[in-house]
């Protein structure tokens, strides 16, 4: 079984929220907008305590308005999950008939389950009472199905397991963990091998003991003890150097990973990289194994919280592959960029707050054509995952722009990494593009556009995706044709005329319409970027009054959308 929509409303700091689930989610978004907040909501409707009818929530899960609210003052708390078929005939019949009166189906032959948990303050009781049903696609409750075997069922079908960002080796391996453990407990060991085995334990102790003479003598000695406390006459004191049952050989069980060196070292003795991804492979094994499958039907629905902790970016990058091939369905909450690049864009929920509360960014897979998503993926998700964290793309031409407008912002105080403001080229991609995908995942934009032909047909496609929005706040047109004339005209030519190649003439004098543009063709070498630093330069040695004003606007309107 698959869940497909999840609706939140009054948990925690969430008042509204509705997210949609692919077999792969990737949640993103700033911290507290509710990334952790939407995993806890699932695994408690999942969870035994979604039963009990006092203390499945604690106060501080129900929504707080404002500073002087108190909970339950925003109303009931409420938990809805949409399982679905994808396709006829996917759920087993077992599951149907298991779920019978809690499941329907809808006019195309699929089969639904709409679970809802709620909690809400009892006046009466002067409690938070939790309640649970099963209800239609109306939500108009099920009451055949208002019975403990059918919830329970549903989470013998729907094992939810959580991997949080919080991850220790010494807790997750040890012999009581959730993952680690059952490994090492009742082990299938066939009954005639287990005794050949612990023989054979039994054996290689003696010859332990027997070759440390020292320990010999302490055995001896210890017999005394049964001579004086009667323990029996098949009592005999022994020492186990190593344990001779199996179940207790396994208990003690430890995981050594190769140092550098080569020398085998305890897991708990390398780094935390390498311990958080043994925890990750751990949580897979513990899956293919099938140890806590109640159900041969059960579905296992799993949730990773920062799967990057701890890890180099190559590792990150490489680990998608093995999150993506387990067949469970997974929603995975991110803050790397790394992992945002490999990752499948129609895959991303951006949690976003708004004014409004939380709201759920995606990206519809119709917004963009087959071109426009192949260079969007190319720019923004193979090189750039990063991006999709921002509030506001400042979108730009070329390299020069990106070393001007950031550099311009550092030395006129304008905390562009505190605004969540990221600069985005867009020469080699199509600005339209860009534009449409920010505006799917809720990304403010604002860009500059070359005075020429192509920068002026740049400035009309994205006026033709303002949606009534005001032009000024998101477009910006340079009255030259592109930004090195227009560095020209505002007072730092002479970074280019000291850049002449020797074998040019100029054929006008300074002044002359013609000047500067017979200047730029001139120049030597490579030389935008060099140029543009030697301009960056020139204004540090004068000072701010040197900032053409027209970029300190741009600059200024970016910061302006952070805000929206």
């Amino acid at each position: 079984m698959r869940l497909r929509k999840v609706l939140i409303e009054n948990f925690r700091g969430l008042k509204h929220l509705e997210l949609d689930l692919d077999d792969i989610t990737i949640l993103i978004g700033e911290n507290n907008c509710g990334k952790t907040s939407v995993l806890e909501a699932i695994r408690i409707a999942l969870s035994r305590a979604a039963m009990r009818r006092i203390g499945s929530f604690e106060d501080h899960d129900y929504h707080l308005a404002d500073a002087t609210s108190s909970p339950g003052d925003s109303g009931t708390l409420q938990i809805i999950l949409e399982f679905i078929e994808g396709k006829q005939g996917e759920w087993p019949v077992e599951v149907i008939q298991g779920l019978a009166d809690a499941v329907v189906l809808d006019s195309s032959g699929l089969y639904h389950l709409n679970f809802v948990l709620s909690s809400s303050w009892d006046k009466s009781l002067k409690e938070f009472i939790t309640d649970w049903n099963f209800v239609d696609a109306n939500r108009k409750v099920l009451p055949k199905a208002k019975r403990p075997v059918v919830i329970g069922t549903l989470q013998n079908f729907v094992s939810v397991f959580y991997l949080t960002a919080l991850r220790d080796a010494v807790r997750d391996f040890s012999p009581k963990s959730t993952f680690w453990g059952p490994f090492l407990r009742n082990p299938s060991i066939p009954d005639a091998i287990k005794t050949q085995l612990e023989g054979e334990l039994v054996a290689l102790n003696d010859k332990i003991i027997g070759a440390e003479q020292r320990l010999k003598q302490v055995s001896n000695s210890l017999e005394k003890a049964q001579k004086i406390v009667s323990l029996g006459q098949k009592d005999t004191v022994s020492i186990e150097a190593i344990p001779s049952r199996i179940w207790d050989m396994l208990s003690r069980a430890q995981v050594n990973v190769a140092a550098v060196t080569g020398a085998s070292l305890p897991l708990v003795k390398h780094g935390a990289g390498t311990q958080s991804l043994a925890t990750i492979f751990l949580f897979e094994s513990f899956l293919a194994a099938g140890v806590n499958k109640p159900d041969p039907h059960t579905s296992f629905f799993l949730q990773i919280e920062e799967p990057e902790v701890h890890l180099h970016p190559s590792a990150i990058r490489s680990l998608w592959p093995t999150l993506a091939a387990s067949p469970e369905q997974k929603i995975i909450a991110t803050h790397s960029g790394d992992l945002l690049s490999e990752v499948p864009l129609t895959a991303i929920r951006r949690l976003k707050r708004t004014t409004n509360g939380v709201e759920v960014r995606r990206l519809d897979p119709k917004a963009l054509s087959p071109e426009e998503t192949r260079k969007a993926q190319f720019h923004i998700r193979r090189h750039r995952g990063e991006l999709f964290f921002a509030r506001v793309w400042l979108l730009h031409e070329g390299e020069t722009e990106y070393w001007i407008l950031s550099e311009i912002a550092r030395l006129a105080g304008i905390p562009i990494e505190e605004n969540g403001i990221r600069l985005v080229e867009y020469a080699n991609v199509g600005l339209a593009s860009l534009l449409k995908l920010a505006d799917q995942f809720g990304i403010q934009w604002h860009c500059l556009c070359d005075g020429d032909q192509q920068g002026k047909a740049n400035a009309t496609a994205a006026s033709a995706l303002l949606n009534g929005r005001s032009a000024a706040d998101h477009i910006s047109v340079l009255s030259e044709p592109d930004i090195e004339h227009f560095l020209c005209n505002t007072g730092f030519g002479g970074v280019y005329e000291g850049n002449i190649s020797s074998q040019s003439t100029i054929t006008v004098k300074p002044g002359h319409i013609d000047y500067w543009p017979q200047v730029l063709k001139s120049q030597q070498g490579k030389f935008k970027v060099p140029c543009a630093i030697k301009v960056i330069q020139a204004i540090e040695a004068s000072g701010t009054a040197a900032i053409p004003n027209f970029l300190v606007q741009i600059v200024s309107r970016a910061v302006a959308l952070s805000g929206v």
